[in-house]
């Protein structure tokens, strides 16, 4: 994430989905991830900070990638969705067909410096 103050605008919230899906096909090819989107139609507009967005998502894609690289090529599924949430907003969900988190690392999965994968930092 950036330093510094947020710069809220108005988003649409399927826009940003399908914009850091485009940015990270290559990737998603090369690791042989097949990608279901589920959008919710008639959304309401956002207000966040987009560059912020940006960052979080294909950092969420490429933990998936890394999470289901040891899956059968035939079982490596991303699925990006997008939801109404009332009045706090939109929920943007990503999940995939991986490994999950070890045992105790959902207490520590935001601890800073954190990470289960087995090469670690990258």
């Amino acid at each position: 994430m950036k330093k510094g103050e947020a710069e809220f605008q108005t988003l649409d919230a399927n826009e940003i989905v399908s914009a850091v899906l485009k940015l990270a096909r290559s990737d998603l090819v090369n690791h042989n991830v097949t990608v279901e989107t589920v959008f919710a139609p008639d959304l309401a507009a956002i207000r966040s900070d987009g560059v912020q967005l940006q960052q979080v998502l294909p950092n969420l894609v490429m933990n998936a990638c890394d999470a289901m690289e040891d899956n059968d090529v035939r079982d490596r599924r991303l699925t990006m969705r997008t939801h109404s949430a009332g009045e706090a907003g939109v929920r943007i969900e990503v999940s995939d067909v991986g490994r999950g988190l070890p045992v105790g690392g959902a207490e520590r999965a935001f601890e800073p410096f954190f990470t289960s994968k087995a090469h670690g930092w990258v």
